[in-house]
Formats: C-alpha cells, sequence, structure tokens
C-alpha cells in the first residue's frame, strides 16, 4: 500500500500497509473496522496517523478436520419386463388385442419404447 500524506494505513491480520484491499479474497473476510486519530495512532503507531482501515479474516476452527462428500450413481435399467402378447392381433382401427389369432407371431417387441435405460451420476 502506498502511504502518502493522506492515505489510509491497511491493516490485515497484523501486517501494516503491506497488503492492498485488492488482495483480500471478499469470502475470507470477516469483519472490516475504520480508526482514525490518535486512538489508531496509539495503536500502531505514527504511519497510522491519517487512519487505519483493519481488516479481520475468518479464522479456522480447532478440532479434527471434517470432509463431508455425498455420491451417488442411478441405472436405469429394468430389471424385470412385462410378457407381451404377439399371438392375437388387433381389430381393424384398434389398439387392442381382441383380434383374430395371427398366422405368425408379431415380432415386434415395445419393451424398447417403454424402457430406456443409462446411468446417471450425481455429484
Amino acid at each position: 500500500t502506498n502511504m502518502g500524506a493522506t492515505d489510509s494505513g491497511i491493516m490485515g491480520e497484523g501486517s501494516a500497509g503491506t497488503e492492498g484491499i485488492a488482495d483480500f479474497n471478499p469470502e475470507d473476510i470477516e469483519s472490516i473496522s475504520v480508526l482514525s486519530g490518535p486512538s489508531a495512532a496509539a495503536l500502531y503507531g505514527s504511519s497510522a496517523a491519517n487512519g487505519v482501515i483493519l481488516i479481520t479474516t475468518k479464522k479456522g476452527q480447532e478440532g479434527k478436520v471434517q470432509i463431508s462428500v455425498s455420491s451417488s450413481t442411478e441405472f436405469s435399467k429394468a430389471y424385470m419386463t412385462p410378457e407381451f402378447q404377439t399371438t392375437y392381433g388387433n381389430v381393424k382401427d384398434s389398439y387392442e388385442s381382441w383380434g383374430e389369432k395371427l398366422a405368425t407371431p408379431s415380432s415386434y417387441d415395445p419393451k424398447d419404447d417403454f424402457f430406456n435405460t443409462g446411468t446417471n451420476f450425481i455429484n
């Protein structure tokens, strides 16, 4: 920090005037205090006669380090599929399977239309 005749000193964790305000991560700042006049000079010396901006940063907590992680994986595949009838056909202009018996069973397998498979990762 450039401490000219009218500049205030910036104090960060006891380091007088060595850091600019832009050097502090806003997420790390706990509080900002402004001291001016004789009280600033009494605490921080004659270089703080024009005032001091005191920046207190957040501190870590004592104890063991704790890390919490949550992760899951989802596999989207049907466990069992219903057995579809392919012996009887549809009544004309109908989606119902109440028609006459087919000469050859249908090879259409609707399971692919109903059950999409995939994998989802959630972190």
